[in-house]
C-alpha cells in the first residue's frame, strides 16, 4: 500500500518534526531527512515548514501545539475579513505552494547562500554581519543571508576558522554537535563524524544532545564517534591554525585520515591498502609538494608511494 504523503500542516503539527528543528534532536533529523529523500515532493513544504518553526519564536524552548493553533487560526480570521472565499481552502493553497505561506508570514522568503571549497583550495568568506570564515580544503557552510543579522547560523561540513564579530548569540551547526559564541575566534573540524573545536578568543560552547562543554582562550575539545564531548583540556601553541599556513600536524592518527587530508590539500587521489588504513601514527606535512609530504608520512611505516593513470598508491617498500 501506497504511503500517504503529509500535507504542509501535518509536517508543522508533527511533533517528531517539531523537535527536529526546534530541539536540534539527531534522531529526528535522520528521520526527516531520509523521508525527504526518499519522497521530494514534499521538499519545498518541509523547508517551508522548517523556516516557520524556527522564526515563530525567537526562544529555544519547543514550539506547543496550542501555539499552532493560534497562529492557524489567526490566519483564518485575516483571510476571513479581507477574503471571505478563502477561509478553509487556505489550506489547499498552502499545501500547493508552502513558500507562499512563508512569504506572507515573514515578508520574505528565506535566501539560502553556500560556499565550497574545492579539494586544494582555502576560501575566505565575509559573512553578513562581517564575521570571517576561512574554509580549509573540502569544506562547506550554508546560511539564510536575508535572515542572517537577526539570526546568525551557520552549517558547517569540514574544517574552518570562525572570526565572529560581536553581536547576538552566533550558531555553528554541525553534524555531531553545536557550537555557540557571542563574538571570538575559534576552529571547528567535523569530519568522520568526529568534532575538535579549539578557542583563540572569548568563550565557546559545544553541546551535544547530552553533554555541553564550555571553552576559553587556549582551550579544546572533541568528541569522537559514538561518545560523549569531552571537558576542556589545553590546547597547544598554534593548534588548529597551522593549517591556514599549509602545516599539518597529527598525534596518535590513523593514516586512513591523514591521507584523507593530504588529498585534500593537494586534489589528488591516493589509494592506500586496507591492511594500512587504521595503523596510528604521529607526523606532519605541508602543501608546498606532494612527494615529499608522502614520503614524510608513509617512510616510517615502511611504505612508499608510486604514481599511476594520475592516481597516487602506496605500497610496501622493496627494501625491509
Amino acid at each position: 500500500m501506497e504511503e500517504k504523503l503529509p500535507t504542509f500542516k501535518e509536517i508543522i503539527e508533527d511533533e517528531s518534526f517539531i523537535r527536529w528543528v526546534k530541539n536540534n534532536s539527531w534522531q529526528d533529523a535522520d528521520l526527516w531527512e531520509d523521508k525527504i529523500k526518499k519522497n521530494p515532493e514534499i521538499r519545498d513544504d518541509a523547508f517551508a515548514a522548517k523556516q516557520f518553526l524556527e522564526h515563530a519564536s525567537i526562544s529555544d524552548v519547543p514550539v506547543e501545539k496550542e501555539f499552532l493553533n493560534d497562529i492557524w487560526n489567526k490566519i483564518n480570521k485575516e483571510t476571513s475579513e479581507s477574503r471571505i472565499y478563502i477561509l478553509r481552502p487556505i489550506y489547499v493553497l498552502i499545501a500547493s505552494s508552502a513558500a507562499i505561506l512563508a512569504f506572507i508570514i515573514f515578508g520574505l522568503y528565506p535566501q539560502r547562500t553556500s560556499f565550497e571549497s574545492s579539494f586544494g583550495e582555502i576560501v575566505s568568506v565575509k559573512l553578513p554581519d562581517d564575521s570571517r570564515v576561512k574554509l580549509n580544503a573540502g569544506s562547506s557552510i550554508i546560511y539564510e543571508e536575508n535572515w542572517f543579522n537577526t539570526h546568525r547560523k551557520v552549517k558547517l561540513k569540514g574544517e574552518a576558522f570562525f572570526q565572529v564579530t560581536k553581536g547576538n548569540t552566533f550558531r555553528v551547526v554541525t553534524k555531531e554537535g553545536i557550537i555557540t559564541v557571542l563574538g571570538t575566534s575559534f576552529n571547528v573540524k567535523s569530519r568522520d563524524e568526529k568534532l575538535d573545536v579549539i578557542c583563540y578568543s572569548g568563550k565557546v560552547k559545544v553541546n551535544d544532545q547530552i553533554k555541553a562543554v564550555y571553552l576559553t582562550k587556549g582551550m579544546k575539545t572533541f568528541k569522537l564517534p559514538g561518545e560523549m564531548i569531552q571537558n576542556a583540556q589545553k590546547s597547544t601553541k598554534d593548534e588548529g591554525i597551522n593549517w591556514q599556513k599549509g602545516d599539518f600536524y597529527f598525534q596518535h592518527t590513523p593514516l586512513k585520515e591523514i591521507i584523507a587530508e593530504l588529498s585534500r590539500q593537494f586534489n589528488v587521489a591516493v589509494v592506500i591498502p586496507a591492511s594500512e588504513e587504521k595503523k596510528v601514527i604521529t607526523t606532519s606535512f605541508d602543501n608546498k609538494n606532494i612527494d615529499s609530504a608522502l614520503f614524510n608520512i608513509l617512510w616510517p611505516l615502511n611504505l612508499n608511494a608510486i604514481k599511476k593513470d594520475g592516481k597516487y598508491f602506496v605500497q610496501k617498500s622493496v627494501i625491509e
